[in-house]
């Protein structure tokens, strides 16, 4: 009998301590954090909205957008994040519109729509932080990034390029540069071709953190 109840006393022991356990006292202390606060990051693209005006091309020409310069701004795109998240800017040529304009009598189709836009090639585009003025022309220059196009001004319409990253409070550029190939034939003469420029800014994707 002994060794029988020597365990028994032994777990009411035990149990006894463990139903007291939660009459003792500790020490608290709290503080407060106050006035925390969340703000909506913002991305801000701005511009000059320069227009490109180029005048009197022949076959065989080549040039740039900085060739042009209108109401005493040149033709380099200008893009300024001015916001405080970092993005991507791209470009999209859009709204082209092609009109026969003049109609001299070595051209042969002088029907609507004009066809510039079908020949005149665009070779590539730049993008960089720097420009340059020289002899009436403004240059994107070193170091910049080339997006090679090789292809004509109607086939690039709503095709949207990636030119690269725009940190919050920087300003980048663009331009492109053309050439109208040397075979192209008479149907080009007096004719003009409109565009529209789209700058578009996209924030960076960053981690969740």
């Amino acid at each position: 009998m002994r060794q029988i109840l020597l365990p028994i006393v032994t777990i009411g022991l035990v149990a006894m301590l463990a139903a007291g356990a939660g009459t003792f006292a500790y020490y608290i202390d709290t503080e407060t954090s106050e006035g925390n606060t969340f703000t909506a990051g913002t991305l801000d693209l701005e511009t000059c909205y320069n227009t490109i005006v180029i005048e009197g091309i022949q076959p065989s020409y080549t040039g740039h957008t900085g060739q042009s310069w209108y109401d005493g701004n040149n033709g380099l795109q200008s893009y300024h994040n001015n916001g405080t998240c970092d993005g991507k800017a791209y470009m999209t040529i859009v709204n082209i519109n092609n009109t026969e304009g003049d109609n001299p009598e070595p051209e042969i189709n002088t029907a609507e729509p004009g066809d510039l836009g079908d020949h005149l090639k665009v070779t590539e585009i730049r993008w960089g932080k720097h420009t340059w003025i020289s002899n009436g022309e403004a240059y994107v220059v070193a170091p910049y990034t080339t997006i090679e196009v090789n292809k004509t001004l109607n086939e690039i319409e709503d095709v949207t390029y990636l030119l690269g990253d725009l940190l919050h409070g920087e300003t980048y550029y663009a331009e492109f540069y053309w050439e109208l190939p040397n075979e192209t034939n008479n149907d080009i003469q007096g004719d003009v071709v409109v565009f529209d420029w789209k700058l578009d800014l996209d924030q960076i994707e960053t981690p969740d953190r």
